[in-house]
């Protein structure tokens, strides 16, 4: 079972996500580098982690309608780790 699976399964309906996460990137050159990032070492060196999955896509394939939705880079700037393009924000489930 997915963690998002999971959360689904025991929240109330109405009960609400709130979440932070680095996602994949809007650019395709930065897309790219999420790809070899996460085909090579990134993975290995962070306990799995994979730094281009689309996180708010798959919030809403789990079943939750996204209320509020913010996208940033930290660190702030145009370059940065694979894992700087973020979303902050709350998703909820049906009542």
């Amino acid at each position: 079972m997915t963690g998002l699976a999971e959360l689904r399964r025991v929240l109330r309906p109405g009960g609400r996500l709130f979440f932070l996460e680095h996602v994949r990137a809007d650019t395709a050159a930065a897309r790219r580098v999420q790809r070899l990032a996460d085909r090579t070492l990134w993975p290995r060196l962070f306990g799995g982690c994979h730094t281009g999955r689309d996180t708010v896509t798959a919030i809403s394939r789990a079943g939750f309608t996204i209320e509020s939705l913010r996208a940033f880079r930290f660190p702030a700037g145009r370059i940065g780790p694979p894992s700087s393009p973020h979303v902050l924000g709350v998703a909820s489930l049906p009542r």
